[in-house]
Order: C-alpha cells, then structure tokens, then sequence
C-alpha cells in the first residue's frame, strides 16, 4: 500500500525553500499538482517515478509490498471450488 503522508512529506523537503513553481520548472510536474501531492494526493505513476528521480528515491521507500503480498496470500487461500462451473 502506498504512504502518500511519508512521500508528501519527502517531496516538502525535498522542494526545500523553492516555491512549487521552481519545483514544477525542475520536475516538469505543474506546480498544482505538486501542490496537491504535498497536501496528500497520491499521484499517478508517471508522476511517481518522475518525483522519485528528482529525489533520488526507491519506490520501497513509499510502497508497502509485505500488505499486498499478505493479501495475495490469503486469496489464494480462500476457496473457489463453489465458484466453478458444472461438468
């Protein structure tokens, strides 16, 4: 699962004492939209990736993938037979 209050927060210090319209000049990414990731939006993959490479982050850093493995674990887990059609 994705922690969009860790990576907006990142994303605040990263931008430092520039103003989000510096940023979007650095980034490509408009200033409103930086704006909104700041305050918590989580953004599109291109978005994403275009942020952690201004930062020089890893995607493990924001993206929780022990939850979803866990998840993946139990449906598999669960049975479908019920589900499967008459022969």
């Amino acid at each position: 699962m994705f922690n969009s209050n860790l990576f907006s927060e990142q994303v605040k210090s990263e931008r430092g004492q520039r103003s989000l319209r510096e940023a979007a000049k650095e980034t490509g990414i408009s200033a409103s939209t930086l704006s909104r990731i700041e305050s918590g939006y989580i953004p599109n993959v291109n978005t994403f990736l275009v942020l952690l490479a201004w930062m020089d982050q890893n995607s493990t850093n924001y993206v929780d993938l022990d939850k979803y493995h866990n998840l993946r674990e139990m449906n598999h887990a669960k049975d479908y037979t019920h589900l499967s059609a008459p022969v």
